[in-house]
């Protein structure tokens, strides 16, 4: 399993169909680009990829995670969880 699933995996069980309240409790406020549907999270390594990850909520309930990978400030791959009739992890690759 890819390590960025496997992370993914990780905030699924966490906090997906939490609610606004719950999320901000945990990790504190939203970057100031989030808006009431999305809300972003940036994670700064020693290295030189970052992360960042977004809760896209529908009625204040979480309802999919995103993860998304820089390298050296320029977008890499999006991964999320898809839940439709089949559950499944997608990796996006964007380079």
């Amino acid at each position: 399993m890819n390590k960025t699933i496997a992370k993914l995996s990780v905030l699924i069980d966490q906090y997906l169909y939490k609610t606004k309240h719950y999320i901000e409790a945990s990790l504190s406020k939203p970057l100031k680009k989030s808006d009431d549907f999305v809300w972003s999270y940036r994670y700064f390594g020693f290295n030189i990829f970052n992360y960042e990850i977004q809760f896209v909520f529908d009625e204040d309930i979480v309802v999919d995670i995103v993860i998304c990978e820089y390298f050296l400030w320029v977008e890499l791959r999006n991964t999320f969880y898809f839940e439709g009739e089949t559950l499944e992890y997608r990796i996006i690759e964007l380079r």
